[in-house]
Formats: C-alpha cells, sequence, structure tokens
C-alpha cells in the first residue's frame, strides 16, 4: 500500500486508521466527511441506493416478492441497514412503502 495515495469509499467503510479530508461544496464551504454531513445531504460525495424487483406489470409482485420488500422496509430490516453502515430510510417514507404490501 502506498501512504501516499489517494482513494474514496462508501462512508460505511470508514476505519479508525483511514483519515478524510474536507471537500469543497458547490457553496464554496469545505464540509467534513462524517455521516452527519452525509445524512443532511451537505457532503458532496454521497448517492441514494435502491431496491429494485423484477415485478411482473401483469401479474404485480409475488408473494415472496412482497414478504422481501416487508422486510426491508419494516423498523427490523432498517435496523440492519443502519447496523452495516447505511443510512435507513425516512420512516414515513417506509410507511407509504408498507401500505402497498
Amino acid at each position: 500500500m502506498d501512504p501516499y495515495s489517494i482513494g474514496y469509499s462508501g462512508i460505511a467503510y470508514k476505519t479508525a486508521d483511514v483519515a478524510t479530508l474536507p471537500l469543497q461544496a458547490a457553496d464554496g464551504n469545505f464540509v467534513n466527511a462524517n455521516k452527519r454531513n452525509a445524512a443532511r445531504g451537505i457532503y458532496p460525495l454521497t448517492r441514494s441506493l435502491y431496491v429494485i424487483l423484477n415485478i411482473n406489470p401483469e401479474q404485480g409482485p409475488t408473494d415472496l416478492q412482497k414478504e422481501f420488500l416487508r422486510f426491508v422496509y419494516s423498523r427490523e430490516g432498517q435496523q440492519i441497514v443502519e447496523q452495516v453502515g447505511y443510512f435507513p430510510i425516512d420512516p414515513a417514507i417506509a410507511q407509504q412503502v408498507l401500505q402497498q404490501y
């Protein structure tokens, strides 16, 4: 490993032995790489992750797909998302999805 190398990774994979540097946002301010700034949407290198299922448009989701979605958007599913270092979905949005299934 080159001690002078520069790389980037998701914030979920940050470890104590890796230094982070602030990045300059569009407004000119420098923003530290931390979960708070990423969650607030002010850190310039963030992205959303999506759950995509191949659902037959004529038949709708299968029972297994429905159960998967119910789990992913459940409180337990969102706790797992957070435990592995990602941000849980807004509870109001999760509730909207759960009402569909």
